[in-house]
């Protein structure tokens, strides 16, 4: 089978953006795979003119894109009831309920249907499980008759020169998405920031006749940090609102992070625009992707849609980090110690194109947390997750008042 081929280029950041940021692009060949696309894309942002950090974060994630879309562990085909205490307990995972999202795509779960499912190690108690492929590869198609229970999605996917480096990142991305969802579908706005945390500017618009930001702390799991960044355009009516998430254990790394997401964000909606001239007038009840939502709910005229935002608490932000941790290991056991009454799931998808650079690649599923959803008549509303987030935060919990907008993440 013939290697991967990777090309790099540099591209312009986005007019109104400040100077100091450099993006790039890895685009890779896989002709040599049969069912994947033709061509996939990592892009990879650096901050101060550092080009070979960009260069390297964009082939990363290029790579990180194929090895999520092949399985390497080893799967078995059969039904739940067959495999006993191999398999997973699926009631922890968001599936379907047709009473609650009648128009679904998807099916509902059921144990004694045959579906894929993939070796895994759960993290808490360290044993090995296998959970269905769907939850980890991506263009895995429907080949059996339970499968088509969600839709596969590169959350939790993550890639680094250690296992315990890339688990890390994988965790903090799934609690990451869990904060996505809950802020759009409870309209929970967390508290917003009003001072510059460690004294990083936000405001990476040149000037205010462009726009601003807004700083919100959106967390869902007690001690790792969430935030959100709101960016808003004056003067564009087809990206007027954007928001960005990060999610980190040490605030300042989050925090750092969303300046970066930032700009990525903004060039890949500018890009993606050209391709959806027309998405306002569409349907998002038929909304499947991304880019379908994020440039939905960028325009002017769904502006209202975020005017929940303005009902946040104010505070001024001035936590110190207080955990040290003398390596890797030790801040994902301590990672662990918050998460312990959650499963926390592993796969190993360290292909050949991993092991030819030296690093390792796994997908992580935490599937008390809720998922993000483009696929809009699956947005996994009747996870109890939502519920449970709902009554804690808002002291009530009620289906009707779920958001029911498309969300607004790109």
């Amino acid at each position: 089978m013939e290697s991967i081929n990777i090309q790099q280029k540099e591209l312009i950041s986005p007019r109104g953006i400040k100077g100091d940021v450099r993006l790039f692009l890895s685009r890779m060949s896989t002709k040599g795979y049969r069912n994947l696309p033709s061509s996939m894309s990592g892009a990879g942002t650096s901050l101060f003119n550092d080009k070979d950090r960009g260069l390297f974060l964009s082939e990363m994630e290029a790579i990180e894109r194929i090895a999520n879309s092949m399985s390497i562990s080893r799967c078995l085909v059969s039904d739940a009831e067959s495999l006993g205490d191999l398999a997973a307990n699926i009631d922890e995972f968001p599936t379907i309920s047709k009473i609650s999202e009648p128009t679904s795509i998807n099916n509902e779960y059921s144990s004694k249907r045959i579906l894929r499912w993939i070796q895994s190690i759960e993290l808490q108690s360290k044993s090995q499980k296998y959970i269905p492929l769907e939850f980890v590869s991506l263009y895995t198609n429907r080949l059996f008759n339970g499968e088509g229970i969600t839709n596969p999605i590169s959350t939790g996917m993550s890639v680094h020169d250690n296992y315990t480096h890339a688990i890390l990142n994988g965790i903090y991305e799934v609690i990451e998405r869990d904060a996505i969802a809950l802020t759009w579908l409870l309209k929970y706005p967390g508290k917003r920031i009003t001072n510059n945390p460690y004294e990083l500017d936000f405001n990476v618009f040149d000037n205010e006749f462009l726009g601003n930001t807004e700083l919100y702390d959106v967390s869902t799991i007690e001690g790792i940090y969430t935030f959100c960044l709101k960016a808003k355009s004056y003067h564009n009516q087809n990206i007027s609102t954007v928001l960005m998430f990060a999610t980190h254990i040490n605030p300042m790394e989050a925090l750092k992070k969303l300046k970066k997401e930032l700009t990525s964000v903004i060039y890949s909606m500018v890009e993606s625009s050209k391709f959806l001239p027309d998405i306002i007038n569409q349907d998002y009840n038929d909304f499947v992707s991304v880019e379908q939502s994020g440039l939905y709910m960028a325009h002017q005229k769904n502006q209202e849609f975020f005017s929940f935002f303005d009902e946040a608490q104010e505070i001024i932000f001035d936590e110190k980090f207080k955990n040290t941790f003398e390596n890797a290991n030790e801040e994902l056991k301590y990672i662990k110690s918050l998460l312990k009454n959650r499963s926390i799931y592993v796969t190993d998808l360290t292909n050949r194109e991993c092991r030819e650079r030296g690093i390792k690649a796994v997908k992580v599923n935490i599937p008390s947390l809720q998922p993000i959803s483009f696929v809009h008549r699956s947005r996994f509303l009747c996870h109890k997750r939502i519920k449970e987030y709902s009554i804690e935060k808002l002291g009530y919990y009620d289906f009707e008042k779920l958001n029911s907008m498309p969300l607004p993440f790109s």
